[in-house]
């Protein structure tokens, strides 16, 4: 009597290739595919319970252009030549005359405040004319400046004055107050100059008879 006694499920699986099966390979595929499934599980209890983004709003309002600019014609000039960018300024297409008149006005300095210009004697000669002047003129009086209170600063201007014929007649300086330093309420309304020559006082005056 043949034995029977044999059960199906409990036999092992044919290998062809004749491979040992590792049992931690076998571990290790049913650990993933229970990570795998609880995180497709908490991915679902999170799709869940996070409510969607809501849409983004966009305006549907039709945009025009400026008022001004739909009757404008813009012209296209096909002839154009385009010329490369240049770091120097040519004067080959200045006429002589005022490429004479230009080299004439580079070969002057002007200087931009008394530090600069005390180097200079001749523009430490007009700083002194300018001071003796309105010194013959007593434009201002000395006096103690109040508790509190803030000076207005001047400034030094100087330029050149020229004849007819190009030729320098002389290099004059101005002491000028800065107008706004001025407060409000306190010498906001006030006019300042430094010289005050008598033939305009008597423009003024005349001007003011009846």
């Amino acid at each position: 009597m043949e034995n029977t006694d044999t059960n199906e499920h409990t036999q092992p699986e044919p290998n062809p290739l004749g491979v040992e099966k590792d049992h931690d390979q076998d571990e290790v595929g049913r650990t993933e595919d229970v990570v795998h499934k609880d995180h497709h599980d908490e991915a679902g209890h999170e799709a869940e319970t996070t409510p969607p983004p809501p849409p983004l709003w966009r305006s549907t309002r039709r945009r025009f252009g400026p008022e001004h600019w739909r009757e404008t014609r813009v012209y296209f000039n096909n002839k154009a030549v385009a010329h490369l960018t240049q770091a120097v300024c040519s004067l080959d297409r200045v006429p002589i005359a005022h490429q004479a008149f230009l080299s004439k006005l580079d070969t002057q300095w002007i200087p931009q405040s008394y530090e600069e210009a005390k180097r200079s004697r001749e523009w430490l000669g007009a700083v002194d004319d300018e001071v003796g002047a309105m010194e013959r003129n007593r434009t201002w009086d000395e006096a103690d400046l109040p508790l509190g209170k803030k000076a207005v600063s001047s400034r030094w201007l100087f330029t050149i004055k020229y004849l007819s014929n190009g030729d320098i007649e002389r290099y004059k300086a101005r002491l000028v107050a800065r107008g706004f330093t001025q407060t409000y309420g306190d010498d906001f309304t006030e006019t300042f100059a430094p010289v005050a020559k008598l033939h305009t006082v008597r423009v003024v005056l005349s001007s003011t008879r009846p």
